[in-house]
């Protein structure tokens, strides 16, 4: 499936930043933002300037600080400072507020002044959420007028959230999870904690009955606060020093999800979805990460089913933060899963322009979902209110947008953990093109049912009793591994034919390789889609589709119905479905004690899976 398929299709679902001025007219308060700056010998460099919090709320002061900085070998004397507020998000790029901050200053040659904490703005009521950037505009003695853009802060309300959350609560003892904000990779989080806790778990909050998940705010912080966020999350379920044998490393790719469930695996994600309007503050994003020990590049793009434009911030070496995770936890054993893809990558993208190379830290890619059409550049003109702004390089395409982990990262993550943890080995699953690693999640569950087969003898019956075809992205790896399902995961975008296509080969060839007693044609066929995944066309022609092929034994959910766990509203979406099977099966005590003695896989037993199943890769780094 190509990525720019994948988007067409898609219709559901305060440390300080380093900037150098550049010389402009001097403009009023009233005035607008030009629409484009040169570079023209500036005297003096603005460095540093940022806000004390990356969000505020109404009634709160927003208070700024910086540097200024003379590399050069005459004085320089400031006649005004001062600090100039717009919201980025209005087209009309009006700046409405402005705090002197400073006055008749001298900067000696090869000095710095400090701006300490000030004042700058208090934010009124009924002042619109979103993105409001500080400008720094002086004037020197000699009446030369120099502004430019420093950093952003977000005004945000008791909705917003500025990293993506995971809470639980129980249901009749059973641990449940859901999700707030992000995408792929949080939801991976999200449902690797519900596996190692026993328990269940939606896919994510909707912004809207039938659309996508919560956007998360950007702040200069956020990837920061999303790695922080993460590890927090598994040290409050499942305790700062608890011993985790093994942690898999990646995107978001669906089948994540199910390797960390059949490994017994904590996972960390390489990059971590923000909510944005503007180019400015991806920018700023990555280059307060690279200036407080993160080291990072963003691709940054749109998709139909969150309304702001989006940007993956993207790690491109392991952060401190998860280094004393793995320290913490005694991990041993790190599997790195991504698509490497082919040498031309997943999606066609524009680089911006400003002296980095291909994936140098800090460096940003434009992607073009829609290949870079008319239609395709209107649709990021109307997300970007700064698109016409960038310079741009001409289209390449870049080797991860989502679900892919380059070589150069897989290369970088295991030196750094070789030279900082204890970790005795480190592989990379990857495949030459991206569905391999969707049918890795079939692989792994039934090499775990496999390996554990005496306790999945001791619940009775069949080994395998059926197949839970999951739309991208909604499945329930522990509901799915205790009640004997094997996952067949796939995009819904693709017609029915293509999708049962794959079930009748690729899973069943699978299913017969590991269990040949298994009586294919006689399993329960769980069409696992809802009214925000897949929806009821969909589900609608793959039920047709197997009836055709004479597969009737098919289970469908209610498909007016989002994956979210809302009892009050009746037990009717998947995970609530799924959580009262669950415990049909057995009390959650019960659960958790089976779970306890059953044996994860090992990289030996993946090892020799892509002996099994070759167009998969695994190598040692």
């Amino acid at each position: 499936m190509s990525f720019q398929l994948f988007f067409q299709q898609r219709l559901k679902w305060s440390l300080p930043v380093v900037l150098l001025t550049a010389s402009l007219t001097s403009a009023s308060c009233s005035g607008k933002e030009p629409q484009s700056q040169k570079q023209t010998g500036t005297d003096l460099q603005i460095s540093r300037f940022t806000t004390e919090k990356g969000s505020y709320r109404v009634g709160e002061s927003v208070k700024a600080s910086g540097w200024v900085v003379n590399n050069h070998e005459f004085s320089a004397e400031i006649t005004t400072l001062k600090v100039m507020i717009r919201n980025l998000s209005d087209d009309s790029r009006t700046f409405f507020h402005e705090q002197t901050l400073l006055e008749g200053a001298d900067v000696h040659p090869a000095d710095s002044l400090q701006v300490g904490w000030k004042e700058v703005w208090t934010v009124p009521a009924a002042t619109k959420k979103g993105p409001y950037g500080i400008y720094v505009e002086y004037t020197l003695s000699s009446d030369t007028t120099v502004r430019s853009y420093q950093s952003f802060f977000s005004v945000v309300d008791n909705d917003s959230r500025t990293t993506y959350e995971i809470v639980s609560e129980r249901h009749d003892e059973l641990p449940v999870f859901k999700l707030r904000g992000g995408m792929s990779a949080e939801y991976t989080v999200e449902k690797s904690l519900a596996s190692l806790a026993s328990g269940i778990s939606q896919s994510w909050a909707v912004s809207a009955p039938g659309y996508g998940p919560h956007p998360v705010t950007s702040t200069p912080a956020f990837l920061e606060e999303s790695v922080r966020n993460t590890v927090d999350a598994y040290d409050e379920v499942l305790g700062p020093d608890a011993a985790i044998e093994t942690v898999v490393i990646g995107t978001g790719i669906p089948s994540a999800a199910y390797l960390c469930r059949t490994m017994k695996a904590a996972f960390l994600p390489i990059h971590f979805l923000a909510g944005i309007n503007t180019v400015k503050e991806v920018q700023s994003m990555v280059d307060h990460a690279n200036a407080t020990g993160f080291k990072s590049y963003a691709a940054a793009g749109y998709d139909p089913s969150v309304a702001p434009a989006v940007a993956w911030i993207k790690l491109l070496d392991l952060p401190a933060l998860y280094l004393d995770f793995i320290q913490r936890h005694q991990v041993k054993k790190v599997v790195l899963l991504g698509y490497n893809g082919s040498a031309d990558g997943e999606n066609r993208a524009r680089k911006i322009v400003d002296g980095r190379g291909s994936y140098d830290p800090g460096s940003v890619y434009l992607l073009h979902p829609g290949g870079g059409t008319s239609e395709d550049v209107s649709h990021l003109r109307s997300k970007y209110k700064d698109y016409d702004e960038q310079v741009l390089s001409d289209f390449t395409r870049i080797t991860d947008w989502e679900s892919g982990l380059t070589n150069q990262q897989a290369d970088s993550f295991s030196r750094t953990l070789q030279s900082h943890t204890a970790v005795d080995e480190t592989w990379f699953i990857s495949s030459a093109n991206d569905i391999p690693l969707w049918d890795l999640a079939t692989y792994v569950s039934l090499a775990f049912i496999r390996k554990n087969e005496t306790a999945y003898k001791s619940l009775g019956g069949s080994l395998i009793k059926g197949v839970s075809i999951n739309p991208y992205l909604i499945g329930h790896p522990f509901f799915e591994s205790r009640m004997q399902y094997i996952p067949l995961l796939y995009w819904q975008g693709n017609p029915a034919t293509s999708t049962a296509d794959r079930l009748l080969n690729t899973t069943k060839r699978a299913i017969e390789s590991y269990f040949p007693e298994t009586t294919f044609e006689t399993l329960s066929f769980w069409i696992n889609s809802t009214n925000n995944f897949g929806g009821a066309q969909q589900a609608q022609a793959l039920l047709a589709e197997l009836g055709r092929r004479s597969y009737e034994n098919t289970v469908t959910n209610q498909l007016t119905a989002d994956e979210v766990w809302n009892p009050a509203d009746g037990m009717d979406s998947p995970c609530e479905v799924r959580a009262a099977l669950l415990l049909q099966s057995g009390t959650a005590g019960s659960l958790a004690d089976w779970e306890k003695n059953l044996t994860p896989l090992t990289l030996e037993d993946l090892k020799e899976l892509v002996v099994k199943f070759p167009e998969l890769v695994i190598q040692k780094k």
